[in-house]
């Protein structure tokens, strides 16, 4: 029993690392923002959030798009205060 734990423990923890290291420091903004807009084209919200948030979280730059791409991944999830507030917060940016 002990030993198929193990093996289940050691798998989630090789597929997470795989995950990460898909989505790590050494890519380019273009091609996490790649990586992020095919998660949302695939109808995974809450992995493009995750992963538009990371962008905008970054130490590098960030275009507007990952931010109303963030908040199009919440309002796909019916998170909809959330991502007007957050539209709303962009559009006084530019004010």
């Amino acid at each position: 029993m002990k030993t198929i734990k193990n093996k289940l423990n050691f798998c989630i923890l090789l597929f997470y690392s795989f995950i990460y290291a898909e989505f790590s420091d050494t890519l380019s903004y273009y091609q996490k923002f790649d990586i992020a807009l095919n998660s949302f084209k695939e109808g995974r919200f809450r992995l493009s959030q995750t992963q538009f948030s990371d962008i905008i979280n970054s130490k590098e730059s960030y275009e507007p798009t990952s931010l109303i791409m963030f908040a199009k991944s919440l309002y796909a999830q019916k998170k909809y205060d959330e991502a007007e507030n957050i539209i709303k917060s962009e559009l006084q940016n530019f004010n």
